[in-house]
């Protein structure tokens, strides 16, 4: 005889020393959700035919398994309903409905307020939990929420609520709370996830619960922020909202204006707005009004992207006079805009390393002043990327990069480690130790989390990705821009490093048509804005890609490149191409109007960085080589389980992989094996005995 017991909740606490003597077994609920092929046989036997697509991109997300969820769908199909999205919508909601009225109902009221108003949050600690509800019992009601039933998991102090939970609770607020309960509520959700800093999250919720006073708040705030570290790109569409009249009234908010049109490449406007805040200055009766216009002015002088860095060592004489004869306060400001570079920063200093010694005397007169703590290391560390890029002495490269890196540990600004951390990274790749790269990048990512700022983690990622690379290691570099978000309708200047990375790993995969593609945008982008740096670098991997792609175009091209660049004595720019662009160089020669010295240590340091790493963006990398045989082993471990039986969605599962890297891994296997489908690729993988 067995007993069975059956629950929606964790273990019970009194029957955890049975289950630790082995007396009881538990049968979690992953093993009692429908798998994807279980979920196609109900619809089946319901007599209703879905199409594949639509099962694995709508109703199995949906679903999660759950038996009930699906055969809500196949019942309402199977009496001769056709599928469309308000169908699926509105049986949705029904599922929902009943889960309140059979299963929720249940709970005792306190606990359903409670996950009420925290379905707002969805993840959420204790202390957030208490200010959201008003509660001081949190911790107990959370306990016996627990034992009530599966709603929540917790990592790391933290609950995240389930979707059928999330859904079911936003469900009730509609029947149970009146507009100014819900408005009330949404208040509160957003100013925690606005305390937390998920300002996006916290702008919807304030704009759901119509709260015009936090909105323009969060507004102001964010326009005070860098665009590097704050929201602009995020927020455009509630600032570009806002009448006119009201920004007309707040310096801040023309300030932001002015900062998002020359972000959104239209100088024009940007420059209209920056006019609009001249007057604001001119005409406010107010000293403290026309001080923080006064501050913003200066601020654009040095920032408004479009305007680049040509007379800026002017500027910020100016700026330093004004700071002391008007006592302006700068608002928060970045030379580096979150991106892992100096030179190539929130603006281009390329024209800067022509003379960097005379320039580096000239900022250090004013800049502490004007910036402040985001002085701190600056000189040091632009002087030190200035000689790394120019191919000289790697020990006085990282003299001055630790250099720098000390005096940002002294009251300086993350945003500057990141860019001695990336500097001391590039030369242990260059020197030929990936693994102290690897090293130094992941202990900045983590201080990266910890802080909170996003830009420069996703700039980590990216950088990690082209080491991977370097080192011949496609398909872990796709699988980094799978998970990352891209949008191929609308160009943010300020993700530009990760789309320089998204075009690199697309011509590992020699898929040139998508990496020139985003090397148009990046270099239409640079022209306007006269980013030199940029411009080269995109020219350099366009030349590349004609190369490969049969256009005799190319050596028009990376003649060009060497000739601007060589004005510089850029050499970096191109060894780290290394094994994709040296092919390039042997053939070309030595181009007119290049200087024979130059030429020589430009092909002596690709050469080198070739010999170091030789599947850099190779067609004969493992995840690249055409008709190959010789698979990795990830694509080897997918085949075998499609060998089993299994789906991409359950090998997906298994591998703990997203779907379009399983789908990646067929594709990349099927083309090594010279096959067209699952089926030939497995037949071809047996007779190799790849599947033992």
């Amino acid at each position: 005889m067995w007993l069975v017991l059956a629950g929606r909740c964790p273990l019970p606490s009194w029957l955890t020393r049975p289950y630790v003597n082995g007396r009881l077994s538990v049968i979690p609920e992953e093993d009692l959700r429908l798998s994807e092929k279980e979920i196609a046989q109900l619809y089946l036997s319901w007599g209703v035919q879905l199409p594949r697509n639509l099962l694995e991109k709508r109703i199995i997300p949906l679903v999660e398994g759950n038996p009930l969820g699906a055969r809500l769908l196949a019942v309402e199909m199977s009496q001769g309903s056709s599928y469309t999205e308000e169908l699926l919508n509105d049986l949705t909601r029904k599922f929902y409905e009943y889960l309140n009225q059979a299963i929720y109902s249940e709970w005792p009221e306190e606990i359903r307020e409670m996950m009420m108003q925290l379905s707002l949050l969805e993840h959420f600690t204790i202390q957030q939990a208490e200010e959201m509800t008003g509660r001081s019992d949190v911790n107990r009601l959370l306990a016996q929420a627990a034992e009530t039933g599966n709603l929540f998991s917790i990592k790391d102090g933290g609950y995240t609520l389930r979707p059928a939970v999330i859904n079911s609770m936003k469900l009730r607020m509609e029947t149970v709370c009146d507009r100014v309960r819900k408005n009330e509520l949404l208040r509160r959700a957003g100013t925690i996830c606005e305390k937390e800093g998920n300002i996006p999250r916290a702008l919807k919720l304030y704009q759901d619960g119509q709260c015009e006073k936090e909105i323009h708040a969060l507004l102001i705030d964010n326009a005070r922020r860098y665009p590097g570290g704050g929201y602009y790109y995020e927020l455009t569409p509630a600032y570009l909202a806002l009448p006119e009249e009201e920004v007309r009234s707040s310096p801040d908010l023309i300030a932001a204006w002015s900062m998002l049109y020359s972000l959104a490449l239209n100088a024009t406007e940007s420059e209209r707005w920056y006019a609009v805040l001249q007057e604001y200055a001119a005409g406010h009766p107010d000293p403290e009004e026309h001080r923080l216009a006064e501050s913003w002015l200066v601020y654009l002088d040095i920032s408004l992207p479009h305007r680049g860095s040509t007379n800026l060592i002017e500027v910020l004489d100016e700026a330093a006079r004004k700071i002391q004869t008007e006592r302006l306060v700068m608002p928060e400001f970045s030379v580096t805009g979150g991106q892992p570079s100096v030179i190539n920063g929130s603006k281009d200093f390329c024209d800067w390393t022509r003379d960097d010694q005379t320039m580096a005397f000239q900022l250090e007169k004013h800049v502490g002043e004007v910036l402040g703590p985001y002085s701190k290391g600056l000189v040091s560390i632009g002087l030190a990327e200035s000689l790394f890029e120019k191919g000289g002495n790697i020990y006085k490269v990282l003299e001055l990069a630790n250099r720098g890196l000390m005096e940002t540990m002294n009251g300086g600004k993350f945003e500057l480690q990141f860019v001695g951390a990336a500097l001391v990274a590039r030369v242990y790749l260059v020197t030929g130790h990936p693994g102290d790269s690897v090293k130094t990048l992941e202990e900045i990512e983590t201080r990266a989390q910890q802080r909170g700022v996003r830009r420069v983690v996703r700039n980590v990622r990216a950088m990690q990705s082209r080491i991977k690379l370097w080192q011949g290691r496609v398909e872990d570099a796709v699988r980094w821009m799978e998970n990352e978000p891209q949008n191929e309708t609308h160009f943010n200047v300020l993700e530009r490093y990760c789309y320089n990375t998204f075009a690199r790993v697309y011509m590992a995969q020699q898929r040139y048509d998508k990496a020139a593609q985003i090397l148009m945008r990046l270099r239409s982008y640079a022209n306007m804005e006269k980013r030199p740096w940029l411009q080269m670098e995109g020219d350099l991997l366009e030349s590349i890609i004609r190369y490969r792609t049969g256009n005799p175009l190319w050596k028009t091209e990376l003649t060009q490149v060497l000739r601007r660049a060589e004005s510089y004595h850029f050499v970096r720019l191109f060894c780290r191409e290394g094994a994709a662009l040296l092919p390039l160089l042997q053939e070309l020669g030595c181009p007119e109007g290049v200087d024979e010295a130059y030429w020589q240590e430009v092909l002596g340091k690709t050469r080198a960085m070739a010999e170091a790493y030789p599947l850099y963006l190779s067609t004969n990398a493992p995840a690249a080589l055409p008709g190959a045989v010789q698979l990795s082993e990830r694509a080897l471990q997918v085949l075998r389980l499609q060998d089993r039986g299994l789906t991409r969605s359950e090998i997906a599962r298994q591998l703990q992989l997203s779907e379009r890297s399983v789908k990646y891994q067929c594709e990349q296997a099927y083309h090594k094996l010279g096959t067209s489908n699952k089926v030939e690729a497995l037949a071809a993988a047996r007779k190799l005995n790849l599947l033992n």
